[in-house]
């Protein structure tokens, strides 16, 4: 695996259409590292984690002269005001809905500005699923690689053993919320939701077996939603995926040099 060092990155800001409480979550910052006229693929990262794969995605793609957008997305990187969790920062389901509502529209003007002819997008974790609504709504996208992904957001809060989804179920219970309640109040924000078989076979899944996080069978479901897409499963859980990075980024280019057409 080998990332040059001397890639062609500029990185530029934009006020966010959505505004919110937040100063710091309304500026999103662009990475735009520049390899070819022709290819392009937007990378979106996960909410946290300690670590963050997406500059590690983007890096390898322009490498292999692939461009790479890496956007950041909201609450995540410098975005997250300091020294504060993500379950202070959003408290309730109105909120949950609004951090969706803004990543999926400021990821879509970001394809505004997207110079290549051809785009792909990829994310991790819950940038996965905004790249997996983004694929499915947005025509100017033609191919995607979700890496550890999942479908029904309802059942991973009540299931998953993640921080904030136990933060989530404290709330849900606090109010008296029941998991089919919930299910109809994230209808529309739910990757499941926004699935385009027809784009299905451009589509490369990448998860963990034993992801206790986003389990494996909500990944098959998101999988089964989209019908037609590849996937790749990784003996490991959640966190171990940047473990398996070595594997995994091959077989994303390879994914996007096949389908980016």
């Amino acid at each position: 695996m080998k990332i040059s060092k001397n890639l062609d990155v500029t990185e530029s800001t934009f006020k966010s259409p959505i505004e919110t409480k937040w100063p710091e979550n309304n500026v999103v910052t662009v990475r735009h590292y520049r390899a070819s006229d022709k290819f392009a693929v937007v990378v979106l990262p996960q909410r946290g984690g300690g670590y963050n794969i997406a500059p590690v995605i983007a890096s390898y793609l322009a490498t292999n002269g692939i461009s790479a957008y890496e956007v950041e997305t909201p609450l995540s990187g410098r975005r997250r005001p300091k020294e504060k969790t993500i379950d202070e920062l959003i408290s309730n389901v109105d909120e949950f809905k609004q951090m969706f509502h803004q990543a999926i529209t400021e990821v879509r003007g970001v394809l505004d500005f997207v110079t290549e002819r051809e785009i792909g997008i990829c994310g991790i974790s819950l940038g996965a699923m905004y790249a997996s609504i983004v694929y499915g709504v947005d025509s100017r996208v033609s191919s995607a690689c979700l890496v550890m992904a999942a479908g029904n957001l309802a059942g991973i809060v009540f299931d998953s053993d993640d921080r904030f989804a136990k933060y989530l179920r404290a709330y849900l219970d606090k109010e008296g919320i029941t998991k089919e309640q919930l299910k109809t109040e994230l209808k529309d924000i739910e990757p499941c939701t926004y699935v385009n078989p027809d784009k299905g076979r451009n589509l490369l899944m990448v998860n963990g077996l034993h992801d206790k996080y986003l389990p494996i069978e909500f990944a098959k479901e998101l999988a089964l939603a989209w019908k037609h897409g590849e996937s790749m499963l990784f003996n490991g859980g959640h966190n171990s995926a940047i473990l398996r990075i070595p594997c995994i980024l091959p077989r994303i280019l390879e994914h996007y040099q096949r389908t980016l057409v």
